[in-house]
Parts: structure tokens; C-alpha cells; sequence
């Protein structure tokens, strides 16, 4: 049996092992308080008064170690913020882009009845039934937000705060928010008074604007928590969106093919870009963009396999490319333009999208193309 001498030796050889190859604090420190118990138990004073320098030393790594994982957590934080930025700068200047090229909507010229203007140019997405002329109050939140009451498209809010807030009602579909958490989330760490201040200055604005439109109140305050009142007639195209896109799952799993395609269809045509597009830095706004987001990938994949199932290769081809537009490490997508290709006999182009799946894994995720999506292409090229 090792002396406790002896069993320290092998933790202190241990421990340096460990630092040397980039041992965490965890361990570091688990280790020099198996070192401590052996020394008390082998009473040798001279050890001891050896470790305390060691423990000063430690205890101020283990600090440094803690700034540093606080350090990282704010660089991915920054990353990813940075990464948003850069889509969000090339969403405006794509925008801008078509707007040189379409002369009609330069400013002061107003889109064609329905039509908005997003990233990939002017859009036509579906409205409410008989058109938003026929709803009292309409809201597009999918792309850049569109604000509607009786055809009539709401402009100046009359400041950010005051857009901010009623994209919020309008996306809660009538679900009521209690005045402390619309506070909370607006004017964060403001004094309780003067929060509840600022919030009626707005929802007094909001209804006003609101009211001057239609001579209707479309803001409903009961129980200390506001809401869209729907009764006074409301569409939401995320509702919408969202109804579209449960109703094509639950026809596709019983088996109504043609009926999932007509649902998805719809889902699909109603998503006009992410949440909120012209806010993309909304903190409420960044979980749901991502679910609806997730949503509207999964829709649209799955109206484009019902499609290649029914032998409309083309149509699925341009599917799944606006699938990719928007997702560009979506494998699925990426085989079944693989797919599409090979079924019209372009070989050469599976090549190329085989190329275009491994580079945007590459530089975006740093991953390489799944073995599914690998042998898939090895059976296309080699026919």
C-alpha cells in the first residue's frame, strides 16, 4: 500500500498532467482537495505551508478561468449577434437592390393592392377572407410588418416605443398581457410609476391611431392586462400561417395527400419572411422567429416531397430551392434538388449541389455533409 507521501506524488503528477492539457478548474480543484486530505493525514507541517502558496495560486486561476467562460459565452453571444447583423444588412440592401430595379417602387410609390415589399422583392401573400379591405384590422407579421385596418395600410406610430408595443398585441392574437410584463419587457428597469406612465402614453397613441381608422376601440384593457379585442374583427397571418400548417400535418398523417398540399401551399404562400423582418433585434421576438422559422421549413419540405411524390419534379425543385434561400445547411433540401436534378437528367448539377451542401455546412457549421446525404450523391453520379 502507497505511503500517504507516495499518494501524493501521484495527485500533484496528476494534477499536472491535467493543467497541461487544458484540465478544467472542476478537476483542478477536486484534485488539490484530495492532495489537502492526504497531507492532514500525514501531519507534515512543511507540505502544508508548501500547499497554502499553491492554493493562492490556484484560487486566483480558478478566477481567471470563470472570466475567461464569461468571456466566451459574450463571444458566441457576439457572433451570433454579428452573424444576424450581416443577414439583416443583406436583407436591406437586397431590398434596395430591387427597389433600383423596379422603378414603380420608389419612394412615394405605393406596391399593387396586397403586394409588400420583402427580401426577395415585392411578394404577393394571402389575406384574410374577402381581402384586407373586408377585415377590420389585419396584421402581417411574417416579413416586414404590414398593419392594416379596412384595406388601408397604417403608417407613422408616432415613435419606436409605439410601433414596438403594438407589433407585440397584434402577434398575441387577442391573448391578453398583464400591464407589469408589457412594462417589464418595454421599459426594463424603469421606475414602477414611471413605467406605468409610458405604458398608458402608448396604449393611449395605439388606440387612437387605431380608432381614427376604423371609429372602432380594437385594444381591450380588463384585469390590469391589454389585448387585441378580435370581436371587433382581427387577422393575424401568423395565426394563420400556424392553422395552415397544423391542418396539412394532421391531413398528410391520415393519409389526405391532396388536401396537405392545398394547406401547405397556403402555409407557405403566407410566409413572407422571418417574424418581425424589419425588427430583427425584438429580444420577445428572437424565440418565436425561430420556431416559426423551423415551421415554415418543415411545411414547406413537406409540400415539396408530397409534390415529388406526385411526379411534379419542377415544382419541388423550386421549393426546395426557396427552402434553401432561406436555410442553407437544410439537408433535405439539398438531397432532393439532388433528386430533381438527377430525374431530369442534369448529372452535372448534382455535382454542383453535392459542392453547394458541403460548402455551406462548411463554413457555416464547420460540419461535413451526413452519410445519408453522401450516399444519396454517390448513387446519383454513379447512376
Amino acid at each position: 500500500m502507497l505511503t500517504p507521501g507516495a499518494q501524493v506524488g501521484q495527485l500533484v503528477e496528476s494534477l499536472i498532467a491535467d493543467l497541461q492539457s487544458s484540465g478544467s478548474a472542476g478537476s483542478a480543484v477536486e484534485l488539490l482537495d484530495r492532495v489537502h486530505a492526504l497531507l492532514d493525514q500525514a501531519g507534515d507541517p512543511a507540505m502544508t505551508a508548501m500547499l497554502v502558496a499553491t492554493d493562492q495560486i490556484a484560487a486566483r486561476w480558478r478566477c481567471e478561468a470563470d472570466q475567461l467562460e464569461v468571456y466566451r459565452r459574450a463571444q458566441r453571444r457576439a457572433v451570433d449577434s454579428e452573424s444576424e447583423m450581416r443577414r439583416s444588412l443583406i436583407t436591406a440592401l437586397q431590398a434596395v437592390a430591387e427597389l433600383i430595379r423596379c422603378p414603380r417602387d420608389w419612394p412615394g410609390a405605393s406596391p399593387p393592392d396586397g403586394e409588400v415589399l420583402t427580401s426577395g422583392g415585392l411578394h404577393s401573400r394571402p389575406g384574410p377572407p374577402g381581402g384586407t379591405a373586408a377585415c377590420t384590422l389585419a396584421a402581417c407579421l411574417l416579413g416586414p410588418c404590414v398593419i392594416q385596418c379596412q384595406g388601408q395600410v397604417i403608417e407613422g406610430w408616432r415613435g419606436v416605443k409605439v410601433a414596438r408595443v403594438v407589433r407585440y398585441l397584434m402577434f398575441q392574437s387577442g391573448r391578453p398581457t398583464h400591464r407589469d410584463m408589457l412594462i417589464e419587457n418595454f421599459w426594463p428597469g424603469c421606475d414602477a410609476e414611471v413605467g406605468r406612465r409610458n405604458l398608458h402614453q402608448t396604449m393611449y397613441l395605439i388606440r387612437r391611431i387605431l380608432r381614427g381608422h376604423t371609429g372602432l376601440e380594437h385594444i381591450a384593457y380588463e384585469n390590469e392586462a391589454y389585448a387585441v379585442d378580435r370581436r371587433a374583427g382581427f387577422w393575424c397571418d401568423v395565426e394563420e400561417f400556424e392553422t395552415r400548417v397544423a391542418a396539412g400535418c394532421r391531413a398528410e398523417r391520415e393519409g389526405r395527400a391532396d388536401e396537405a398540399v392545398e394547406e401547405f401551399e397556403r402555409g407557405v404562400a403566407l410566409y413572407a419572411g422571418d417574424l418581425l423582418e424589419d425588427m430583427p433585434y425584438e429580444d420577445w421576438a428572437l424565440t418565436e422567429r425561430h420556431r416559426l422559422r423551423l415551421a415554415y421549413l418543415d411545411c414547406a419540405n413537406r409540400l415539396a416531397e408530397l409534390r415529388l411524390a406526385a411526379g411534379a419534379v419542377d415544382v419541388a425543385l423550386d421549393i426546395s430551392q426557396q427552402v434553401l434561400r432561406r436555410e442553407p445547411c437544410d439537408e433535405a433540401a439539398h438531397r432532393r434538388v439532388m433528386s430533381c436534378y438527377s430525374l431530369t437528367g442534369r448529372r452535372p448539377l448534382v455535382v454542383e449541389q453535392y459542392r453547394r451542401c458541403s460548402s455551406a455546412l462548411a463554413d457555416t457549421l464547420d460540419l461535413e455533409p451526413s452519410k445519408e446525404t453522401t450516399d444519396l450523391y454517390c448513387s446519383l453520379v454513379n447512376g
